[in-house]
């Protein structure tokens, strides 16, 4: 979502309210502890998507729609942050090859126009890391991506094929363009030009696709693409065909904006309200029902598992923080680049989470 936007409309309702916004809280103490981990009106301004490389490091980026915009470090320990690389407008979502390598979104249009000019924006970027003798990130390098005739449109959401299957081949990138009527397309990176072919065009009238998660409910459904539709407040699979299902019963949800796949097979929805509301945080089932599980952010976006112990990292942009979520017992995830979900000790809690 666009960072600046929200920031918006959150100082308008913050205004319009009478009390200051209480902090989030988990809707049963049995789920396990939520805490601040992390703040920085600097290095975590604007606070958006959340990914962890195959060390274990957790990585955010920032999002203002200013040239401060970027990816930095997080430092799990102590909370401090560190802004690997700037000036790129728009950072949005991250995912890592095998390699080491992250591909970035940037949500911006497909072109700028100055006066008579017009140019293409860069919007989808590899980054090359550099690490220090404890495996932690120094610094970063950008490079645009560069996908040809065919541009995109407010890139937002990406998966990473780690194996090939119907969606595409292993190292295939697919991105949801964060706009109405949004398409989902698969991206072949290269080392030159990057080739582009759509899995759901503008005619399908997608409702602002936002987050997108890859996965099967832990074995209990067929290994699908999954979309969070923001506009029409909706979860949805997209086949491999390009054919749309709507997931869940309607009125649920308010915004779904990030979405991840959980190490007990559900499917993890932060909410993005537009309207001022207190935002969210859900687990969907393979049977389409939803457990709340948090509620009382503002402004909640990224959703990523510690591979480490199974912890969930949520960041809150409009307050530059960064929330973890231990759950109780902790439970183990996969490296990034693991094709498998690992049921752990998470599923022990669903029948106490509140289901909607």
């Amino acid at each position: 979502m666009r960072g600046m936007f929200k920031r918006v409309l959150c100082i308008v309702a913050c205004l319009a309210g009478s009390a200051v916004q209480a902090a989030p809280v988990l809707t049963d103490p049995a789920i396990g502890t939520l805490q601040a981990v992390a703040t920085d009106p600097v290095a975590l301004a604007g606070v958006n998507a959340l990914a962890f490389d195959g060390f274990g490091n957790l990585y955010a980026t920032r999002q203002q729609a200013a040239l401060s915009d970027g990816v930095s470090w997080v430092n799990k320990s102590t909370g401090a942050a560190l802004s690997l690389v700037s000036n790129l407008p728009g950072a949005d979502h991250m995912v890592f090859t095998p390699g080491g390598q992250m591909l970035l979104s940037a949500e911006a249009p497909a072109t700028f126009t100055v006066g008579s000019f017009t140019f293409a924006t860069p919007n989808l970027y590899r980054l090359s890391l550099t690490y220090d003798a404890s495996q932690h990130p120094t610094a970063a390098a950008a490079t645009n991506l560069v996908t040809g005739p065919t541009r995109l449109n407010f890139p937002e959401g990406l998966v990473l094929l780690d194996g090939s299957n119907a969606y595409g081949a292993a190292g295939d990138l697919l991105v949801a363009e964060d706009r109405s009527g949004g398409r989902i397309l698969r991206v072949t990176p290269a080392a030159t030009t990057a080739t582009v072919a759509e899995l759901v065009g503008t005619a399908a009238a997608l409702p602002r696709p936002e987050g997108m998660a890859f996965g099967d409910f832990g074995g209990a459904a067929s290994a699908a693409l999954y979309a969070a539709t923001t506009s029409n407040s909706r979860i949805v699979r997209i086949d491999a065909g390009g054919g749309i299902t709507a997931i869940g019963a309607a009125g649920v949800l308010n915004g779904p904006d990030n979405i991840v796949f959980g190490p007990d097979g559900r499917l993890y929805i932060g909410e993005d309200p537009q309207n001022g509301n207190p935002a969210r945080l859900f687990a969907m089932s393979a049977d389409g029902s939803f457990d709340l599980i948090a509620e009382g952010f503002t402004t909640l976006q990224g959703l990523a598992f510690d591979p480490l112990n199974g912890d969930l990292y949520i960041a809150e942009q409009s307050t530059d923080t960064i929330w973890r979520l231990s759950f109780t017992p902790p439970v183990n995830v996969p490296l990034p680049g693991s094709a498998s979900l690992i049921a752990g000790g998470l599923a022990a809690l669903c029948l106490r989470r509140r289901r909607i």
